[in-house]
């Protein structure tokens, strides 16, 4: 009978152990964010334009974002005075957060097969710009929610903003349905066109209900389609649409559509993990086990070397900027773009690496001839377009501490140089 019992505790402590295993993840990782896996995404994942950027879980654990990561679960992200960042969505819509800005992800799931995105955001502060693409099925949903209204779409892009207590509702492209969230007029419902506005205080429900105020959108006052949050977001998103008239000209549409736009948008995050995983700095070890019978047992472990801490006191590498001086607009085949690396320092010096910079070209757009310089050349695969989109992803690493820092340019389309044949005379 004890040999029973001890054999039932022993199989209860095996089994525990193994869940504290494979559940509990390496010490001091949050289990909602994680690097973006390789294929296709089902999760949404996050930008970072500018530092800094933050996620808290249910618990009150803070992470710092990094370009890549993805949003697993219910989050709240925050950016600070100088944060920018993007949140794509596996269908290609992408939420652009504005600085200073407090919201939570509620719900964010995508299904692949059947293609229903449901999308829940509550803006506590600040201002997030949505840019969704036509949502497929009936059940499929985007709603953005402040304290004191809703809005939800089908297919459209809008603004809002949630600041001292006022709620503004932009509408850019299409119609959004806005409603009231006290329960008092919550029946009451407003249509958000392009170029109208709806604002809305917590103060107005008591007027709404009591019929001296009229729960409607009016025009966009010029100040507001002129700040700057609105004009940067807009020039994105036509940005997106040029991108999505590409592929439209290559004959995709649909699923297939989406599947290369997504592609198209994320590979840099991807190269990005590839430069990651090939330059990493290791070693083997080997440790030797001798067990009482004098056998002797060899095991090798690989080990990625951290920066040292020793040796000087000088300014540390903080963080890689790539840049160019002229805008990547209106690239065509046969143009040459020089592109700097520049490192800056602790001390808030800066660096010129660009000859030390590894440079990748992500997409069928050119190559690099030689350190920062870019030749626009369609490949023979996408030539029959006329157009192509992609980017440019730099890696350096620090030879003194063998830290990698790494910066990607904005994806750009280069064109065919197409030459108009000369007309003969007679």
């Amino acid at each position: 009978m004890k040999k029973i019992i001890g054999l039932i505790l022993l199989v209860v402590v095996i089994l525990i152990g193994a869940y504290l295993y494979f559940a509990g993840g390496e010490e001091g990782e949050n289990p909602q964010l994680s690097g973006v896996s390789e294929g296709a995404v089902t999760n949404p994942w996050i930008e970072v334009l500018a530092d800094k950027v933050t996620a808290t879980n249910a618990s009150g654990a803070t992470t710092t974002l990094k370009t890549g990561d993805e949003i697993k679960g219910k989050l709240t992200l925050t950016t600070d005075t100088k944060g920018l960042a993007n949140l794509y969505f596996p269908d290609g819509s992408v939420a652009r957060i504005d600085s200073g800005t407090v919201l939570t992800v509620d719900e964010a799931s995508y299904d692949r097969k059947n293609e229903r995105l449901i999308v829940r955001i509550t803006l506590g502060a600040g201002r997030v710009w949505s840019k969704i693409l036509t949502l497929v099925t009936a059940d499929s949903e985007w709603e953005v929610k402040t304290s004191n209204v809703a809005a939800t779409v089908r297919g459209t892009a809008f603004g809002v903003a949630y600041v001292n207590g006022k709620s503004t509702v932009l509408g850019s492209q299409n119609s959004v349905s806005v409603h009231p969230r006290d329960q008092k007029i919550q029946d009451k419902e407003a249509l958000v066109s392009p170029g109208l506005v709806l604002e809305f205080k917590d103060a107005d429900v008591s007027s709404v209900s009591a019929g001296t105020l009229t729960f409607a959108a009016k025009a966009a006052p010029a100040s507001l389609l002129k700040e700057s949050w609105v004009v940067r977001f807009e020039a994105e998103d036509k940005k997106l649409d040029e991108l999505i008239k590409q592929l439209e000209a290559q004959g995709l549409s649909g699923p297939q559509l989406r599947l290369e736009l997504q592609k198209i948008i994320h590979e840099p995050f991807l190269k990005l993990q590839e430069l990651q995983k090939s330059t990493e700095n290791a070693v083997t070890s080997t440790q030797v086990e001798v067990n009482t019978n004098i056998e002797v047992k060899v095991t090798t472990s690989t080990k990625v070397i951290s920066p040292t801490s020793g040796g000087g006191s000088g300014p540390t590498a903080v963080s890689l900027v790539i840049s160019t001086a002229n805008p990547l607009t209106g690239v065509k085949e046969g143009d040459t773009i020089t592109f700097t690396a520049v490192v800056k320092m602790s001390d808030g010096s800066k660096k010129t690496v660009t000859e030390g910079t590894l440079w990748q070209v992500v997409g069928l757009i050119g190559s690099f001839t030689r350190p920062g310089v870019f030749s626009a050349r369609l490949d023979a695969s996408v030539a029959e377009f006329g157009t192509s989109s992609g980017s440019i992803v730099g890696s350096w690493k620090d030879p003194s501490t063998g830290k990698e820092f790494f910066d990607k340019t904005v994806i750009f389309s280069v064109n065919a140089n197409l030459v108009t044949p000369t007309g003969q005379d007679g």
